[in-house]
Protein backbone atom coordinates (compact mmCIF):
# COMPACT_ATOMS: atom_id res chain seq x y z
CA UNK A 1 0.00 0.00 0.00
CA UNK A 2 1.03 3.50 -1.05
CA UNK A 3 1.46 6.72 1.54
CA UNK A 4 -2.15 8.41 1.12
CA UNK A 5 -2.63 12.46 -0.02
CA UNK A 6 -4.70 14.16 2.69
CA UNK A 7 -7.22 16.87 2.52
CA UNK A 8 -8.89 18.09 4.96
CA UNK A 9 -11.55 20.74 4.58
CA UNK A 10 -11.70 22.72 7.86
CA UNK A 11 -14.29 25.21 9.35
CA UNK A 12 -12.28 28.26 10.09
CA UNK A 13 -14.63 29.97 12.71
CA UNK A 14 -14.34 26.20 14.79
CA UNK A 15 -10.72 26.43 14.90
CA UNK A 16 -10.15 30.23 15.73
CA UNK A 17 -13.01 29.09 18.52
CA UNK A 18 -10.78 26.16 19.78
CA UNK A 19 -7.58 28.12 19.84
CA UNK A 20 -8.82 31.13 21.59
CA UNK A 21 -10.84 28.83 24.19
CA UNK A 22 -8.84 28.51 28.12
CA UNK A 23 -7.16 25.17 28.07
CA UNK A 24 -9.09 23.80 30.75
CA UNK A 25 -12.34 24.79 29.37
CA UNK A 26 -11.53 23.23 26.33
CA UNK A 27 -10.49 20.01 28.36
CA UNK A 28 -13.67 20.48 30.24
CA UNK A 29 -15.68 20.74 27.02
CA UNK A 30 -13.98 17.79 25.36
CA UNK A 31 -14.81 15.74 28.52
CA UNK A 32 -18.02 16.28 28.97
CA UNK A 33 -18.58 16.16 24.98
CA UNK A 34 -20.12 19.87 25.29
CA UNK A 35 -17.57 21.11 22.78
CA UNK A 36 -19.68 22.30 18.95
CA UNK A 37 -18.41 20.70 15.92
CA UNK A 38 -18.67 21.72 12.82
CA UNK A 39 -21.21 20.02 10.49
CA UNK A 40 -19.77 16.80 8.07
CA UNK A 41 -19.63 17.05 4.71
CA UNK A 42 -21.27 13.79 4.05
CA UNK A 43 -19.24 12.63 1.22
CA UNK A 44 -16.35 12.86 2.76
CA UNK A 45 -14.53 10.79 5.93
CA UNK A 46 -14.26 12.21 9.15
CA UNK A 47 -12.97 10.81 12.42
CA UNK A 48 -15.54 9.91 14.82
CA UNK A 49 -16.31 12.61 17.47
CA UNK A 50 -15.22 10.26 20.49
CA UNK A 51 -11.91 9.34 18.70
CA UNK A 52 -11.26 13.39 17.71
CA UNK A 53 -11.58 14.18 21.53
CA UNK A 54 -9.82 11.18 22.52
CA UNK A 55 -6.81 12.75 20.57
CA UNK A 56 -6.86 16.01 21.90
CA UNK A 57 -7.33 14.90 25.54
CA UNK A 58 -4.60 12.31 25.19
CA UNK A 59 -2.09 15.15 23.91
CA UNK A 60 -2.87 17.56 26.48
CA UNK A 61 -2.60 14.79 29.24
CA UNK A 62 1.28 14.40 27.99
CA UNK A 63 1.87 18.42 27.71
CA UNK A 64 0.82 20.21 30.65
CA UNK A 65 0.20 23.52 29.52
CA UNK A 66 -1.30 26.25 32.02
CA UNK A 67 -4.94 26.25 32.25
CA UNK A 68 -5.99 29.66 32.39
CA UNK A 69 -4.23 30.26 28.98
CA UNK A 70 -5.84 30.77 25.64
CA UNK A 71 -4.92 27.15 23.71
CA UNK A 72 -2.58 29.77 20.97
CA UNK A 73 -1.14 31.35 24.02
CA UNK A 74 -0.17 28.71 25.57
CA UNK A 75 1.39 26.69 22.83
CA UNK A 76 3.92 29.50 22.02
CA UNK A 77 5.75 28.46 24.88
CA UNK A 78 6.43 25.02 23.60
CA UNK A 79 8.77 23.55 20.98
CA UNK A 80 7.01 23.91 17.52
CA UNK A 81 6.80 20.31 16.53
CA UNK A 82 4.30 19.52 19.99
CA UNK A 83 3.26 22.97 19.06
CA UNK A 84 1.52 22.25 15.61
CA UNK A 85 0.70 18.35 16.49
CA UNK A 86 -1.67 20.05 18.46
CA UNK A 87 -2.83 22.71 16.32
CA UNK A 88 -3.30 19.68 14.19
CA UNK A 89 -5.76 17.38 16.09
CA UNK A 90 -7.56 20.73 16.57
CA UNK A 91 -7.89 20.43 13.13
CA UNK A 92 -9.25 17.08 13.07
CA UNK A 93 -11.99 18.49 15.13
CA UNK A 94 -12.40 21.22 12.90
CA UNK A 95 -12.76 19.26 9.66
CA UNK A 96 -15.93 18.80 7.81
CA UNK A 97 -14.01 15.69 6.19
CA UNK A 98 -11.42 14.89 3.95
CA UNK A 99 -10.20 13.22 0.92
CA UNK A 100 -7.62 11.29 -0.30
CA UNK A 101 -5.57 8.88 -2.33
CA UNK A 102 -2.95 6.83 -2.98
CA UNK A 103 -0.06 9.84 -3.75
CA UNK A 104 0.92 7.64 -7.00
CA UNK A 105 -2.38 7.99 -7.64
CA UNK A 106 -2.30 11.55 -7.18
CA UNK A 107 -0.57 12.28 -10.09
CA UNK A 108 -3.43 11.25 -12.44
CA UNK A 109 -5.80 13.36 -10.66
CA UNK A 110 -3.90 16.64 -10.24
CA UNK A 111 -2.12 16.49 -13.37
CA UNK A 112 -5.69 15.83 -15.44
CA UNK A 113 -6.38 18.80 -13.56
CA UNK A 114 -4.05 21.33 -14.27
CA UNK A 115 -2.97 20.10 -17.99
CA UNK A 116 0.56 19.89 -17.45
CA UNK A 117 3.19 16.96 -16.21
CA UNK A 118 4.10 17.03 -12.17
CA UNK A 119 7.98 16.11 -12.11
CA UNK A 120 8.53 15.16 -8.46
CA UNK A 121 6.24 13.53 -5.79
CA UNK A 122 7.38 16.77 -3.34
CA UNK A 123 5.95 19.10 -6.44
CA UNK A 124 2.59 17.59 -5.13
CA UNK A 125 2.94 19.78 -2.02
CA UNK A 126 3.38 23.05 -4.11
CA UNK A 127 1.95 26.34 -3.63
CA UNK A 128 1.85 27.17 -7.01
CA UNK A 129 0.60 23.31 -8.10
CA UNK A 130 -2.23 24.10 -5.72
CA UNK A 131 -2.92 27.92 -6.90
CA UNK A 132 -3.44 25.91 -10.18
CA UNK A 133 -5.51 23.32 -9.08
CA UNK A 134 -8.10 25.63 -7.65
CA UNK A 135 -8.06 27.76 -10.38
CA UNK A 136 -8.79 25.40 -12.98
CA UNK A 137 -10.80 23.10 -10.84
CA UNK A 138 -13.34 26.02 -12.00
CA UNK A 139 -13.61 24.73 -15.65
CA UNK A 140 -14.77 21.70 -14.94
CA UNK A 141 -18.25 20.00 -13.57
CA UNK A 142 -17.54 17.29 -11.60
CA UNK A 143 -18.19 14.95 -14.12
CA UNK A 144 -16.27 16.01 -17.07
CA UNK A 145 -13.52 16.08 -14.60
CA UNK A 146 -13.90 12.58 -13.51
CA UNK A 147 -14.66 11.58 -17.44
CA UNK A 148 -10.96 12.87 -18.04
CA UNK A 149 -9.02 10.96 -15.27
CA UNK A 150 -10.59 7.82 -16.08
CA UNK A 151 -9.24 8.54 -20.22
CA UNK A 152 -6.18 9.80 -18.92
CA UNK A 153 -5.50 6.28 -16.59
CA UNK A 154 -6.48 4.28 -19.72
CA UNK A 155 -3.95 6.51 -21.85
CA UNK A 156 -1.71 5.62 -19.36
CA UNK A 157 -2.08 2.19 -19.52
CA UNK A 158 -1.94 1.86 -23.24
CA UNK A 159 1.14 3.88 -23.10
CA UNK A 160 2.82 0.66 -21.00
CA UNK A 161 1.13 -1.86 -23.29
CA UNK A 162 -1.11 -2.76 -20.34
CA UNK A 163 -4.71 -4.44 -20.84
CA UNK A 164 -7.90 -2.82 -20.06
CA UNK A 165 -9.78 -6.47 -21.06
CA UNK A 166 -11.36 -6.66 -17.31
CA UNK A 167 -11.10 -10.42 -18.34
CA UNK A 168 -8.01 -10.58 -18.88
CA UNK A 169 -7.49 -8.36 -15.63
CA UNK A 170 -10.09 -8.42 -12.96
CA UNK A 171 -9.09 -5.37 -11.44
CA UNK A 172 -9.52 -3.23 -14.19
CA UNK A 173 -13.08 -2.37 -13.36
CA UNK A 174 -12.68 -1.84 -9.72
CA UNK A 175 -9.71 0.34 -10.56
CA UNK A 176 -12.14 2.19 -13.06
CA UNK A 177 -14.80 2.86 -10.13
CA UNK A 178 -11.98 3.99 -7.15
CA UNK A 179 -10.44 6.53 -9.82
CA UNK A 180 -14.28 7.63 -10.91
CA UNK A 181 -15.16 8.04 -6.87
CA UNK A 182 -11.50 10.00 -6.08
CA UNK A 183 -11.77 12.32 -9.05
CA UNK A 184 -15.60 13.04 -7.78
CA UNK A 185 -14.81 13.19 -4.33
CA UNK A 186 -11.70 15.77 -5.00
CA UNK A 187 -13.78 18.19 -7.26
CA UNK A 188 -16.25 18.46 -4.44
CA UNK A 189 -13.86 19.42 -1.69
CA UNK A 190 -11.87 21.98 -3.87
CA UNK A 191 -15.44 23.63 -4.92
CA UNK A 192 -16.64 23.84 -1.14
CA UNK A 193 -13.13 25.21 -0.61
CA UNK A 194 -14.44 28.51 -1.74
CA UNK A 195 -16.98 28.82 0.69
CA UNK A 196 -17.00 31.03 3.15
CA UNK A 197 -15.38 30.10 6.39
CA UNK A 198 -13.36 26.79 4.91
CA UNK A 199 -9.77 26.45 4.26
CA UNK A 200 -7.99 23.38 2.58
CA UNK A 201 -5.17 21.61 4.81
CA UNK A 202 -3.16 19.54 2.65
CA UNK A 203 -0.51 16.77 3.78
CA UNK A 204 0.74 12.78 3.68
CA UNK A 205 1.29 10.41 6.30
CA UNK A 206 3.57 10.57 8.32
CA UNK A 207 4.38 13.78 7.55
CA UNK A 208 5.29 16.18 10.37
CA UNK A 209 2.63 18.23 12.07
CA UNK A 210 4.87 22.33 11.42
CA UNK A 211 4.86 20.94 7.65
CA UNK A 212 0.79 20.50 7.32
CA UNK A 213 -0.51 22.99 4.98
CA UNK A 214 0.19 25.76 2.53
CA UNK A 215 1.23 29.61 2.71
CA UNK A 216 -1.28 31.07 5.22
CA UNK A 217 -2.89 27.22 5.88
CA UNK A 218 0.32 26.05 7.23
CA UNK A 219 -0.13 24.79 10.60
CA UNK A 220 3.34 26.47 11.14
CA UNK A 221 2.01 29.71 10.03
CA UNK A 222 -1.21 29.81 11.81
CA UNK A 223 1.35 29.01 15.04
CA UNK A 224 2.86 32.23 14.84
CA UNK A 225 0.20 34.33 12.80
CA UNK A 226 -3.27 33.15 13.85
CA UNK A 227 -6.04 32.47 11.69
Amino acid sequence: MGIDMVLSLVSRSNLSELLSMQVGSLISALESRALSRPDSDQRLKRSFDIDAAAELLDWFEEHHLPVTSELLDALQNIGLIAACECIHLCTHWASRGHWEAWEGRSFIYLETMVGYSVEHVDDLYSSALWKDVLTSSQGFSEKEYSEAVVLNWMNRREEIDATLDQNADPHILPTMGAHQRNAETLHHVLSKATDEGNFLLLGREHLSAEKWGLDEANLAYILTHGL
